[in-house]
């Protein structure tokens, strides 16, 4: 059989989606701009109406999103997240087929702590021409005023980054960042360059002292000073003030097959921009040059921001077929660009067929990563080389962290306690190209799959580590 090249591929997926769609006489359904309005429950419903086939159509402005009318999904656990037990959905698309959503150009307004859009059981998903945003950032940009009395003196304007102060001992108070519905302290800060926006080097993940000083004017003393920490920041430079947690990435997908973000653009979430879990096939690419701007991650225009994601613009955790990233700007994220992983289970001993496994990482357990049927890759857990490969014969979840898995067969010699499985059937080959990456912490791209890797034609600028890391990683994550 001729071997298909990745395009060809992706465009036979779209090609078989468009068909989809064709065959359920699929309508559109189109939406205004109105001012302020809540549209939740508006384009929920059209979403129900559409969930089988068809397109959504906004015409170019700026829709907002709230809390009280999105979907409540509880339970629900997101790869590489924090766990909320009850998470807000603004677009719930789980189930979906064949659906388009048509944005021309407008920008998804969502208010409050939640995911942006969760794509799950679904196939043939489509986003065109939209940009997601938060009305409060997560991410609170203070600007530095001076270096006195061993710490640094801030300007955080309180329209922009809404705050308040908490009382401590004597005149010690504490920073607390005000959202819609949320509130939490201060917890990690990144300094980035004023008018290049580049990170003041070897400064990334400076922690905040747990007090401040309220001064005239408007200003409060942070008590530290920045001026020291790294090649050390100066006036003007913005200190970037960020929770440390990170429970809601702007786009989940889990079990989602063949979806295609073209012109997609994420200028913020409390978590990472797109992650997939258990999913096939996806694509993330801009009709124009990735300096165009009309795709990828960055802030708004004009919008005098700087950081955008808590974390990873893109992470793929056991996630099948193909992913292609092209023609894409990712900058002032908290992490990489992209990360292509599996998540492994540590194996903590073996009776007879049956291995006891666990979740190893707090941020990634939970989810469903193996059924019946499935191939398992045994790992090394001293060397992670790579082990025979068995099947699956059963699956019990003993826990939110602990994983009984049953063999069809015996359990290879040599492997137990202290080793390392993962799902051999949910990996993917990935191609990253003609993107721009600059001014983000951590990597530039990241990726752990045996399935060829394709990188070219890409500009990693100022990132804050390596610009392409290949790695292995069987007992963290």
């Amino acid at each position: 059989m001729k071997k298909r090249t990745l395009p060809q591929v992706l465009i036979l997926a779209s090609l078989a989606a468009a068909a989809h769609v064709s065959c359920a006489r699929a309508e559109t359904i189109s939406f205004a701009p109105d001012g302020a309005r809540d549209r939740t429950a508006e384009v929920r419903a059209a979403v129900e109406r559409s969930r089988r086939g068809g397109t959504l159509e906004f015409a170019k402005g700026v829709y907002h999103f709230h809390t009280n009318a999105a979907a409540a999904i509880t339970g629900f656990r997101i790869s590489n997240h924090d766990h909320m037990e009850v998470r807000p959905v603004f677009l719930d698309l789980r189930g979906a087929r064949g659906l388009t959503l048509k944005g021309g150009g407008s920008t998804f307004v969502f208010h409050g702590e939640g995911l942006g859009a969760l794509v799950m059981d679904a196939e043939d998903v489509r986003f065109e021409g939209v940009k997601l945003d938060w009305a409060r950032p997560f991410i609170s940009e203070a600007e530095i005023v001076s270096f006195e009395k061993g710490g640094t003196v801030l300007r955080l304007d309180a329209a922009k980054w809404p705050h308040h102060f908490v009382k401590g001992r004597g005149a010690d108070e504490q920073l607390v960042l005000d959202g819609d519905g949320w509130s939490c302290p201060a917890g990690v800060g990144m300094l980035f360059k004023k008018g290049t926006h580049e990170i003041v080097e070897r400064s990334c993940d400076v922690q905040t002292p747990p007090w401040v000083r309220r001064m005239d004017g408007g200003l409060f003393r942070m008590g530290r000073d920045y001026s020291r920490v790294g090649a050390g920041a100066k006036v003007g430079d913005v200190l970037a003030l960020r929770p440390a947690g990170r429970p809601c990435p702007a786009v989940a997908l889990c079990r989602a097959k063949d979806v295609v973000f073209e012109d997609v653009v994420i200028h913020t979430a409390h978590g990472m921009g797109v992650l997939a879990q258990m999913s096939e096939n996806f694509m993330w690419r801009g009709t124009g040059r990735a300096e165009d701007r009309t795709s990828g991650v960055f802030p708004p225009e004009g919008s005098g921001r700087v950081a955008t994601l808590h974390a990873d613009a893109t992470h793929f955790s056991n996630v099948k077929g193909r992913v292609l990233i092209e023609n894409c700007l990712f900058e002032t994220m908290m992490d990489d660009a992209i990360n292509v992983h599996s998540t492994c289970l540590g194996v903590q001993r073996v009776e007879g067929r049956t291995l006891f496994c666990r979740f190893m990482h707090p941020q990634a357990m939970g989810f469903r990563l193996f059924a019946a049927g499935d191939s398992l890759r045994f790992i090394k857990g001293r060397t992670l080389e790579n082990g025979p490969l068995a099947r699956v014969g059963s699956v019990k979840s003993a826990s939110v962290q602990d994983v009984e898995i049953t063999l069809a067969e015996g359990v290879p010699q040599g492997y137990g306690a202290g080793d390392a499985v993962e799902n051999a059937d949910f990996q993917c080959a990935a191609t990253f190209r003609h993107n721009i990456v600059r001014n983000n912490r951590a990597r530039g791209a990241l990726f752990t799959t045996p399935h060829p890797v394709v990188v070219e034609s890409n500009l990693f600028d100022n990132v804050s580590g390596s610009a392409i890391l290949l790695a292995g990683d069987a007992q963290g994550w």
